[in-house]
């Protein structure tokens, strides 16, 4: 990254990408049944930590683990975050 403010303006980045607001609009987008799967905020389902992230879902939970994929996906299409396929 090469700035030394570089880790605390992708914290604050990712901060805002996922804010409980940004929740509703591709929240919209999933059928009823998927939202069953849904918590309240993107703080119960995913964690990060500078560019890396963490999605998790209830121990077993399959359904839910992929409808929070999807609409972490979503979120991160509508914040334009762009990934790297040789490094994921």
């Amino acid at each position: 990254m090469g700035l030394k403010s570089s880790p605390y303006h992708l914290k604050k980045f990712m901060d805002i990408a996922f804010l409980k607001s940004q929740l509703q609009k591709p929240s919209a987008e999933l059928t009823d049944e998927e939202r069953k799967h849904i918590p309240d905020s993107f703080d119960e389902m995913v964690i990060t930590y500078f560019d890396d992230g963490w999605i998790h879902a209830e121990a077993g939970d399959y359904e839910a683990f992929l409808v929070r994929w999807k609409l972490i996906l979503k979120a991160c299409r509508e914040a334009k975050i762009k990934f790297s396929a040789e490094k994921c």
